[in-house]
């Protein structure tokens, strides 16, 4: 007579190759997937943030009399992308106002009167890497930044600015009686 555990040993291995299928590589996949889609989605609004903060600085720049154009906003932000978005696969970027209103798309000839500031979606595609074998064949993340400048309704008509360092210590000393 047979031994009842060598009939058994081959269920094992059906069972066994079931579980890596249907559990265990679905659960890897996810982990170094969704861990690779967190670090993208990372990626995403770091090039929406700097691509914000650029162009607004041109915005800023132009409320000031700086005579910066539309063309300069679209500069600033395809720099920060070009910069910062290694696999972007697209962004968009308009124009807002205070309360965030659209004004339309950087690029449409000149900065609105209204314009305060720049938002920038950004979005990065790839081709995930275990769950690609069970048919899911592309992933996008996004993300979305928003940044405003007081322009010149801050301060009472004061503009806060920065001065270089070097450009303080090489100027003229004041001397003398300065309160009077």
């Amino acid at each position: 007579a047979r031994p009842r555990f060598e009939s058994a040993r081959g269920q094992t291995l059906v069972v066994f190759a079931l579980v890596l299928t249907f559990v265990i590589i679905p659960m890897v996949g996810l982990v170094v997937d969704g861990g690779y889609a967190f670090g993208q989605r990372r990626a995403a609004q770091n090039v929406a943030d700097f691509a914000a903060l650029a162009g607004t600085g041109v915005v800023a720049s132009s409320l000031t009399g700086g005579g910066q154009v539309d063309s300069d906003v679209v500069n600033a932000v395809k720099a920060a992308v070009a910069a910062n978005g290694a696999q972007l696969s697209n962004y968009q970027a308009h124009y807002v106002t205070q309360e965030g209103g659209d004004l339309g798309a950087i690029g449409s000839g000149s900065i609105p009167s209204t314009a305060q500031g720049v938002e920038v979606n950004a979005t990065v595609a790839w081709r995930p890497f275990f769950l690609g074998t069970l048919g899911i064949t592309n992933w996008t993340a996004g993300a979305n930044a928003v940044a405003y400048t007081p322009g010149l309704n801050v301060g009472n008509g004061v503009v806060p600015f920065g001065v270089n360092l070097a450009t303080v210590l090489a100027g003229p000393v004041c001397t003398g009686d300065v309160a009077g």
